[in-house]
């Protein structure tokens, strides 16, 4: 039984360019070495998740478990042209096109309502599937995003040709002109509305598999968050495609709030802009997971997890080590070392302290980003409180480390022994 609230807490950010340190010369941005080690495309992710409610419970040689989470899930994503040309300008393309194409942004905060099921279905095969209802509170992404900029090698002047299309069911009413333009935007419900709201319904599903192939050596894999949600409160679809021709500002023309403003507005109007009411639907971000373990000990196991987050225009991958110790019923301790964001320099603790009926768990991927946050390019942490009852660890079970395993053991030995007779 998790206790409410404090059950787990995730916290994660990454991001695929580096930390802040890596780039900052005595205050300022060195701008070459930023754009020097910037992907094709870059990202920016963060993710927070709060377990409110969760309990699990044994019957009839499965594990049923039942939770309530709330989930926020955020990506930027940018070419490396862009962010070269808002650095440096757009010297570096002179008389050719930079494509900004794969601009998008994915962020969608929802309430998980699940429920779990786990047997062992064989000596060495144990299986899981979670069924989950959602109610999302609010969500923007991008559903096409298609740019060029061209930049005239005589005038200077540039010409962006652009496709972009992205949908919101956010607690705003926007102000939109005739044109197209966006005004403003003004907030039309309470907080309380926000987190009770339950018009926006989805469906997702975990599903998972541990194999002990053998008294050493034990595989695992499973999919998360493979879902979808219907958007049908206060949606907005916006969509433009066209051409805009930018040939500076002229004389002594001030360039100020007011004229990106007007500047802003020229390019609608040349755009073919579309604003409508429709409800969507969005898809989760998946994540997978493959792991291996193998038993050195009694004490020590090495394991080996490779994982995928996978976003509509972009995989974020990861692979990590880990080495485990079960020092005693009551203290479990992992040490890891991961590439996660394009970067090897993630050392990850954790530490499982108490058994029955109190447990405390605390674990990072990068244990270094906590402490330093600006000198890493990764800051992640889960931890908790869960209270056990009558789930005694014991080593027979090859490590599994829960007694209804064993239960479910024993009732198939008993049955293969009635069987035989």
């Amino acid at each position: 039984m998790g206790i409410p609230v404090l059950s787990s807490t995730h916290i994660n950010y990454g991001n695929s360019s580096g930390s802040v340190r890596d780039f900052m010369q005595f205050g300022e941005l060195d701008q070459d070495k930023f754009i020097r080690n910037l992907p094709n495309r870059a990202h920016v992710n963060t993710e927070f998740q709060l377990n409110l409610i969760s309990f699990g419970f044994a019957s009839k040689g499965a594990f049923w478990s039942f939770a309530i989470t709330d989930k926020l899930d955020i990506a930027v994503f940018a070419p490396k042209p862009l962010i070269e040309i808002i650095l440096k300008g757009n010297s570096p393309y002179e008389g050719r096109a930079a494509d900004l194409s794969g601009l998008s942004v994915f962020s969608s905060y929802y309430r998980e309502y699940s429920a779990g099921w786990a047997k062992k279905i064989s000596n060495e095969m144990y299986i899981g599937f979670h069924g989950k209802l959602l109610f999302g509170k609010a969500n923007v992404v991008t559903r096409k995003s298609g740019n060029s900029l061209f930049t005239e090698p005589t005038t200077f002047d540039l010409d962006l040709q652009s496709t972009f299309k992205f949908n919101t069911s956010l607690p705003f009413t926007y102000d939109i002109s005739p044109e197209g333009a966006l005004q403003g935007a003004t907030f039309n419900s309470s907080v309380p509305e926000v987190l009770l709201n339950r018009k926006n319904i989805g469906l997702a599903v975990d599903a998972g598999f541990i194999n002990k192939s053998s008294e050493d050596i034990t595989w695992a894999g499973s999919v998360l968050d493979l879902g979808v949600v219907y958007w049908r409160d206060n949606p907005y679809n916006y969509s433009h495609s066209g051409m805009f021709r930018y040939d500076g500002p002229l004389g002594d023309t001030l360039v100020d709030e007011d004229y990106a403003d007007r500047l802003y507005n020229d390019a609608i109007s040349n755009f073919n802009v579309n604003w409508t009411n429709k409800s969507y639907l969005s898809f989760l971000a998946p994540r997978f997971y493959l792991g291996f373990q193998k038993n050195l000990s009694r004490v020590f196991s090495w394991s080996l997890t490779g994982t995928a987050k996978l976003y509509r225009y972009k995989v974020i991958p990861g692979l990590s080590a880990g080495l485990d110790a079960n020092i005693s019923k009551s203290i479990v301790c992992t040490a890891s070392f991961s590439y996660l964001n394009r970067s090897f320099k993630n050392v990850g603790l954790g530490l499982v302290l108490g058994n029955n009926p109190f447990q405390f768990y605390v674990i990072t991927d990068n244990v270094f980003g906590l402490i330093y946050p600006l000198r890493y390019r990764t800051i992640n942490l889960r931890t908790g409180f869960i209270l056990k009852f009558g789930c005694n660890r014991k080593s027979k079970i090859d490590n599994c480390g829960c007694e209804w395993l064993r239960q479910s053991e024993e009732r198939e030995l008993r049955k293969q022994r009635l069987l035989h007779q």
